[in-house]
């Protein structure tokens, strides 16, 4: 094994060391906040593509800052467009 002399006692030691630290609670709680604000990055980024599709299909550029619009097919969308974006206020199935 890894503990035969006292350079292997430090090394196996050393590792021991390591796990702990990584399965802290805290080190959890970093990982799992950076795999969120990953995560929230990415789905931003498609909410944005996804926005701008939407303001292409409805010609939203043709509203002035502050209107709104609503849509209706599968549920209602309320849509405001403000300082040339789009948000989606509301949508109800």
């Amino acid at each position: 094994m890894l503990q035969r002399n006292e350079r292997g006692k430090q090394a196996r030691q050393y590792f021991i060391q390591l796990e702990k630290d990584w399965n802290s609670p805290e080190k959890v709680m970093a990982r799992a906040l950076q795999i969120a604000d990953k995560k929230i990055k990415q789905l931003e980024t498609v909410n944005a593509v996804q926005q701008q599709q939407i303001g292409e299909e409805l010609n939203l550029e043709s509203l002035g800052k502050g209107e709104r619009i609503a849509l209706g097919n599968n549920g209602t969308y309320v849509f405001d467009v403000t300082d040339e974006k789009m948000h989606l206020l509301i949508f109800a199935n």
